[in-house]
């Protein structure tokens, strides 16, 4: 094994170096005022003041009442901090939990995964007559126009509210289509105008990531990233 001769390397990482930076940490750390530091510079103060005009009670209190402040807030910082590790730390387990299962976001585009249905939902402001609903790929060209008959409640209409849908992967033309990315649009006539639906599409997590800032991240499927206070619903 080579050997370094630099003179700034020894310079650097020497123990006297060592302890000198030892030194000088120690001594930033004892320039710190505690709550001893300032009773004994409190008592030195009474034992040196002028007799003839001596402190009143008034200001020692107050003296008093800012270290009682002072070390409040640090005891307070201290709670907080450990406060949100554990918080933090509790979202991260939480979140692992997810990996593996499905989670809905708000998105039109949604990921068809071989042996599994495509899924969704709707969302309708108000009670409508008609729902329109197609599935289209990445050209535009509508792969699936989907029977929304089976989503009327028993008076023959489409209640106000969430509407799951789901989609077997099999195409207009009978044949099953390739495993991807597709589009669904949809629309009602709610109050006789024919609307544009908010839609909500399922997709399975594959991972999760901790920014530095503690937010969680979900990785899913085909999609992306995505933060945890994004998710509609977790399966």
């Amino acid at each position: 094994m080579a050997i370094n001769t630099n003179s700034e390397f020894w310079a650097n990482n020497s123990i006297d170096a060592v302890k000198q930076a030892e030194a000088a940490a120690s001594a930033a750390k004892s320039n710190e005022m505690g709550k001893d530091e300032f009773m004994k510079l409190m008592i030195a103060q009474m034992n040196n003041q002028d007799p003839l005009e001596p402190q009143g009670n008034a200001e020692y209190m107050a003296q008093l009442s800012q270290l009682s402040m002072v070390e409040g807030i640090q005891n307070l910082n201290t709670v907080t901090e450990g406060f949100i590790t554990s918080l933090q730390s509790s979202q991260a387990l939480q979140a692992s939990a997810l990996v593996g299962r499905k989670v809905q976001i708000q998105s039109n585009i949604g990921n068809l995964v071989e042996g599994e249905n495509f899924t969704g939902s709707v969302f309708l402001s108000s009670t409508a007559n008609n729902l329109d609903m197609k599935i289209v790929d990445n050209n535009g060209q509508v792969l699936k126009t989907v029977d929304t008959s089976q989503y009327r409640n028993e008076s023959g209409v489409f209640s106000e509210g969430q509407i799951d849908f789901e989609w077997d992967g099999v195409m207009d033309n009978g044949e099953p289509a390739e495993p991807g990315l597709y589009q669904v649009i949809s629309s009602a006539e709610i109050n006789g105008q024919a609307l544009s639906l908010t839609t909500y599409t399922n997709a399975n997590v594959n991972s999760v990531t901790i920014a530095n800032g503690g937010e969680v991240w979900l990785n899913l499927a085909g999609k992306g990233s995505i933060a945890l206070s994004e998710v509609n619903e977790f399966f």
